[in-house]
């Protein structure tokens, strides 16, 4: 999955836009869903251009999702696996303490990433896969 400041034109340099790995982008792809309303049932396998106030929900939404992360002693008190592939969510349950770490830094970088580009840009597009 990638992120695209503006709207896609065509083809994207790495240098422009960056990548999440999908099994990580999972996690955070519910937010999105729920938020914005051009993401529709096939998004993930498409292009699709959010606006700066849906984005802005969207980063409530994993700020939310990054405190539940900090704090959540058992996997079944995290209401967003429901929403990840089986594959994926045994990975992260292998190493769970770990990985909710990595995905509360994830949200972190990704956040401030997103903020950045918003500042100059009134749209970020999600190219799927």
């Amino acid at each position: 999955m990638r992120l695209l400041p503006g709207r896609y034109r065509g083809e994207v340099s790495f240098d422009e836009a960056i990548t999440i790995r999908e099994g990580a982008f999972w996690f955070l792809e519910h937010a999105i869903r729920e938020k914005c309303s051009g993401y529709v049932e096939y998004s993930h396998w498409g292009r699709t251009v959010i606006p700066r106030r849906e984005w802005v929900a969207v980063l409530s939404e994993w700020q939310a999702l990054k405190s539940r992360l900090q704090v959540v002693p058992f996997p079944f008190q995290l209401a967003v696996l429901r929403f990840v592939p089986i594959d994926d969510r045994k990975m992260f349950l292998r190493d769970f303490a770990r990985n909710c770490r990595k995905l509360v830094v994830l949200i972190d970088q990704l956040s401030l990433w997103i903020n950045t580009e918003l500042e100059i840009s009134e749209e970020i597009s999600i190219l799927g896969i």
